[in-house]
């Protein structure tokens, strides 16, 4: 991806330029999809029926061949590290080059989401949480934003985006100069439910101390204004 300035990602020269960049992490997850899959179907043929404490006659404790598909499926679907570098002699390099090497931004995509305000939604977000490859993070301007990691479809093996010229508007839109390789883009980051249940409470904790204060400090106010209501009187 990249902004209207400068070269466009397909050009010739762009191409030979990248000839020597390293496949990036989509060429890596399909090599490891086709090497995962067929071992994941021999021992999905072998295994015993999956263990589940809620139906009758099942074990709490997992089966060598369960545990081994929950490793598998890992392997499978594997977690995905957002990535972001900075290169040597950046400034030398064309905005078309650094975005064809880095790529990090194609790689994910989100949603606005609402502040957890009340339990359910509370709940909701954590059923998110739960999925590999989901995190929710609070951007700059205090917005809850819902992120997937998962690559684009239109990157060829090379980086080069194979829908360039008709790319959608926020592709167009951003830009190198300030894109997540730039700065942090947010102030909390929340990867697991439990992280953001401890930073729910905190803030829950924090609100009620303040209310807590400004409640003494009417309570004081207001014990002051009687005080000096009676003072008055008695003169």
């Amino acid at each position: 991806m990249k902004s209207d300035n400068g070269n466009t990602h397909m050009n010739k020269n762009n191409k030979k330029r990248n000839d020597t960049y390293s496949v990036p992490f989509i060429g890596r997850l399909q090599k490891a999809f086709s090497e995962s899959a067929k071992a994941f179907h021999e021992s999905w043929k072998n295994s015993d029926r999956l263990n589940h404490p809620d139906l009758p006659g099942q074990k709490k404790t997992e089966s060598k061949n369960s545990s081994r598909l929950r490793e598998i499926s890992h392997r499978l679907v594997p977690e995905i590290e957002l990535n972001f570098p900075v290169f040597k002699n950046e400034e030398y390099m064309t905005e078309s080059e650094i975005c064809v090497k880095c790529h990090g931004c194609c790689s994910y995509v989100t949603a606005d989401i609402e502040k957890p305000d009340t339990a359910m939604r509370r709940e909701e977000y954590k059923w998110y949480l739960h999925h590999r490859n989901t995190e929710i993070y609070i951007d700059n301007e205090g917005s809850w934003q819902l992120l997937f990691k998962t690559p684009c479809n239109e990157l060829d093996e090379n980086g080069f985006c194979l829908v360039y010229e008709t790319r959608p508007q926020i592709c167009r839109d951003y830009s190198a100069e300030y894109c997540s390789r730039t700065g942090k883009d947010h102030t909390h980051l929340f990867k697991t439910p439990d992280e953001m249940t401890a930073y729910l409470n905190e803030t829950d904790a924090a609100k009620k101390k303040v209310k807590k204060t400004v409640r003494k400090k009417k309570s004081v106010n207001a014990s002051v204004k009687t005080a000096k209501t009676v003072k008055k009187k008695s003169r």
